[in-house]
């Protein structure tokens, strides 16, 4: 990595940390490019990879002609890694409903189910867990016909 890559890196993780500690919140305008080249002693050329970097990463959104936004950001992200014979081996040991609602069917529901295109459809998503882990996202579609009970193992 040559000298300004890893300028434009620090650079990067130096505004990233205002934000994560709210010195920069979510909606502030990022001080101007110029007044960031002044701050850290660099090129505008340097800035401009920096905010790029965190545009990527989500932290920064531009508007032209009007500045760089700190975007709202969710520290909740994470990825579940799995291997898929586990699940099947191990089973779960519960699921936490996500949510349950009565849509119209899309053409690939109504392919699969073989139900009328009027048709009203159950839709139930639960996040399937291994002790305190997740593991699986579980999505179900049930046609739906009114006074009819739906159970799990139905």
């Amino acid at each position: 990595m040559s000298k300004n890559e890893v300028k434009y890196l620090n650079i990067a993780d130096s505004i990233k940390i205002k934000i994560l500690s709210n010195i920069y919140k979510p909606g502030d305008l990022l001080p101007s490019e110029n007044g960031l080249c002044e701050e850290y002693g660099v090129s505008r050329m340097t800035i401009r990879k920096a905010i790029e970097v965190l545009i990527g990463e989500g932290y920064l959104m531009s508007s032209p002609g009007k500045g760089t936004y700190v975007r709202e950001y969710s520290l909740n992200k994470f990825e579940v890694g799995f291997k898929i014979d586990e699940i099947i081996r191990g089973g779960y040991s519960h699921a936490k409903l996500i949510h349950a609602k009565i849509m119209a069917p899309t053409i690939e529901l109504v392919y699969h189910l073989q139900v009328a295109p009027k048709t009203k459809i159950v839709c139930i998503r639960s996040m399937l867990f291994q002790g305190d882990r997740p593991v699986a996202l579980d999505e179900k579609y049930i046609p739906y016909f009114p006074g009819m009970n739906i159970k799990e193992d139905s």
